[in-house]
């Protein structure tokens, strides 16, 4: 009588799990997917108060530009040094003399405050302009590359 029982159990069993598949191996637990984040927006320079010729550039171009600096420098408020100095408040600093920072001589004795004109001589060709400083960057070649990375620290290193 249990063994009729039994069998009765298993053919039952057998009819419901009928035409669904089992896995063969086991699966991962699957996780609920993470919804999307959205984009984030663009942000807005104004650069119609700067100074010619970087009144008429594209911060928005200059903040990608300033991609190629990031892994040495920060520029927004509070931007701490890195392998180079942090680049907040640098127009109308005097070159070398960021507080924390140790330069080379030939940043030490340079002996000018920074412009955005001065910035924009010294990133065509730091080694050149420089001679003996340590940036290791080779320089933007297109002028309007420079305008719109000055743009951008413009705005970004004053907020």
């Amino acid at each position: 009588m249990y063994l009729r029982g039994a069998l009765t159990a298993l053919s039952l069993f057998a009819l419901v799990s009928c035409g669904q598949q089992q896995p063969s191996t086991p699966t991962a637990k699957s996780t609920p997917a993470a919804a999307p984040s959205p984009a984030p927006e663009p942000v807005s320079y104004d650069v119609s108060s700067l100074e010619a010729p970087y009144n008429s550039a594209d911060a928005a171009a200059g903040a990608k530009v300033f991609a190629k600096c990031k892994s040495c420098h920060a520029a927004g408020p509070g931007a701490p040094n890195m392998v180079g100095p942090g680049l907040h408040g640098i127009f109308g600093r005097k070159v070398g003399a960021h507080e924390g920072f140790v330069y080379s001589d030939a940043m030490a004795q340079a002996g000018f405050d920074w412009t955005p004109a001065r910035l924009d001589q010294y990133l065509a060709n730091p080694r050149a302009d420089m001679p003996g400083n340590r940036m290791a960057f080779i320089g933007l070649k297109d002028p309007a590359d420079r305008q719109n990375l000055i743009a951008y620290l413009l705005i970004e290193t004053k907020r």
